[in-house]
């Protein structure tokens, strides 16, 4: 199975040593991160790296760790939407804040890519009324029913917001800060209290829809 040491060999010079020290520094978290995401994108000054689990692999990690989140695919699908999905990371830095937009977008690229939806409608169990993870580093510290959940509320509220909100979105993009107010006021509720009602209002606004 490819490694993280192995993905290290890519980086630039400039930043291998940032990387040593997070591996001695943090190894659980970055290994933990590692056994469920399919593919990985790494932006540095003058350089984009992304790594994509082979066949075998990519096919165990998604089986142990993610399923029911997509529809069903053959492998070499699943691979090639795993590219569209690290390519659209690296096409939109500006997201890396975001982590729950940034995902979510570049699940819906896969969409696109696919033309149709690539993600179970049974992730929407999933959702959970908690505030979403705010950094990427933070995702190595949580358990699979919480790393399912995260990823399932990218999908379906960036998708419901491309369907009912994309002046908003559009416009938060070009200018990215200050979504959480935005989204609380589309919504209807106030920010203190969005997190805990998303879920619902996905539940309800996407019910009865077939993703295959």
């Amino acid at each position: 199975m490819p490694s993280l040491n192995e993905l290290a060999k890519s980086n630039p010079f400039y930043a291998r040593p940032a990387w040593w020290l997070m591996r001695r520094l943090t190894p659980r978290r970055l290994d933990g991160v590692w056994r469920w995401v399919s593919g990985w994108t790494l932006k540095y000054l003058d350089r984009t790296i992304i790594a994509i689990k082979p066949l075998d692999v990519l096919g165990a990690t998604i089986r142990a760790s993610r399923a029911p989140f997509f529809t069903a695919a053959s492998l070499p699908q699943r691979l090639q939407r795993c590219a569209v999905h690290e390519l659209t990371h690296a096409c939109t830095p500006q997201l890396f804040a975001t982590p729950w937009l940034n995902e979510g977008i570049a699940t819906l690229s896969v969409d696109r890519y696919a033309g149709r939806a690539t993600v179970s409608a049974d992730s929407l169990s999933r959702l959970m009324p908690a505030k979403p993870p705010t950094a990427y580093r933070k995702l190595g510290r949580l358990t699979d029913t919480e790393i399912a959940g995260f990823y399932s509320l990218g999908y379906w509220l960036t998708r419901y917001l491309f369907e009912t909100q994309t002046d908003m979105l559009r416009d938060w993009i070009k200018r990215p800060r200050g979504l959480e107010p935005k989204l609380a006021r589309v919504l209807g509720t106030k920010k203190q209290d969005l997190w805990r009602a998303v879920p619902e209002l996905l539940k309800t606004y996407f019910k009865g829809v077939n993703n295959g």
